[in-house]
């Protein structure tokens, strides 16, 4: 078992792989991070330095972190 291979949260969901953009890893890498480790237990600067992205790239696309856990959410589906 110590070789099994884990799924990341896109594959269990089906979301296309591998985002391009920033908004796409941003949402990709928030899906991921929300499912493993739970919305309130991940920040914002966990998921920008995750996804390989700048600040300026999160708030040019998301508000705030509810409005990426909303992206999240409609991506998920």
């Amino acid at each position: 078992m110590a070789n099994a291979k884990f799924k990341s949260a896109s594959e269990l969901f089906g979301l296309p792989e591998p985002a391009k953009t920033g908004r796409e890893r941003l949402v990709a890498t928030a899906v991921d991070l929300f499912y493993r480790q739970g919305f309130g237990a991940v920040g914002i600067d966990q998921i920008i330095e995750t996804a390989g992205v700048t600040k300026t790239t999160f708030y040019k696309h998301f508000e705030s972190k509810d409005d990426l856990m909303l992206a999240a959410v409609a991506a998920a589906r």
